[in-house]
Formats: structure tokens, sequence, C-alpha cells
């Protein structure tokens, strides 16, 4: 049992420092250039397994797990398990993500690390039941019963701290949890 606890351990070991040292953006392309059909080939090789095999990478901005680059919004719908018409990619957490003016976008989760991600560029966009967690909202948008929480973690001697922000602009906590070691 040890032995197989041991090569669990070096096989994942092994795994993380290999992604920690490949390649994930394309040399000499500045990370706001919008990537050519070419380049975004390249740079989607450079990224798998970091990011949805879903979505196309539009430039080259990837920096870790919590800002994952930009990609292009894939509008292309399947059933669910339910029969339910759904978005094949449905989750851009901590993505920057470029949508066409104009598109209607139902159950999909947008959610950022940091309070007020400027992580969406669109215009008249609507979004249905969508995750907006800490993104910056823009006044051509339409919101039809979407998560808008802005929230920010903190640690505080040996607790986080979890904070959201009201509709005064005030921090208000809403989680305190102890952090054991």
């Amino acid at each position: 049992m040890k032995k197989i606890c041991l090569v669990i351990v070096f096989i994942f070991l092994s795994s993380s420092w290999a992604l920690a040292d490949r390649k994930t953006n394309i040399d000499g392309i500045p990370p706001d250039t919008i990537l050519t059909d070419v380049q975004r080939v390249e740079q989607k090789n450079n990224l798998k397994g970091l990011i949805s095999k879903h979505h196309t990478p539009a430039k080259n901005d990837y920096i870790d797990n919590y800002d994952r680059g930009t990609v292009l919004f894939n509008s292309i719908k399947g059933l669910n398990s339910y029969g339910r018409e759904v978005f094949e990619a449905s989750n851009y957490s901590y993505h920057k993500i470029l949508i066409p003016n104009g598109t209607t976008i139902k159950d999909v989760n947008f959610s950022q690390k940091n309070y007020d991600t400027d992580a969406i560029e669109g215009e008249d966009l609507i979004f249905e039941h969508c995750n907006l967690v800490n993104i910056l909202i823009h006044p051509s948008w339409v919101l039809i019963s979407c998560n808008t929480t802005q929230k920010k973690e903190e640690i505080i001697a040996n607790e986080l701290v979890t904070y959201n922000r009201d509709s005064e602009s005030k921090w208000i906590e809403v989680e305190r949890e102890e952090i054991t070691p």
C-alpha cells in the first residue's frame, strides 16, 4: 500500500512540475494583441490541459489558474443530459471573454477571483441566469436573474474572512472560517 501511495504522489508531482515548466504563451506576441487563426491553434496547443477544450484563445495573455487568458465566446449549443439546450462551453471562470455585441447568454459561469474584474468585452449583451460574481457590469448589458455579488477574501490571524459588497459599496463580513495547518 505504501508503494502505491508513493507512486501516486510521484506521478502527481511529476505532472505538476511538467505543467509549471511548459510554455504557455507564444514568444514575441504582446499579450493585448488579437491572435490570428494560425496563432490561435498554436496557443490552444500551448494551453492544452490548462483551459477547456471548448475554449479558443483570443489573446496571448495566459498567466495562471486564476488569470487564464482571453478566449472567444463559444456560441455552439447542444443538449445536456436532461434534454435541455445549453452552451457547449458554460464555464468561463477566471478567463477574460470576447463576446459579439448583442449576444444573449444563458446559464453560464463567468466568475472571477478579484472584485470589479473587467473580464467581459461586448456591448448590448443579455445575461440570463448567469454567474457574474466579481464581474464589472457594463451599463449596456441587461441582466436577468444573475448573481452579481462582489466579494473579497482576506486572511486575518488564522482565519479566512469573506466579505460581500452591499448596494452602498460597503464591505460586509459574511463568513469567517478557521484555517488549520
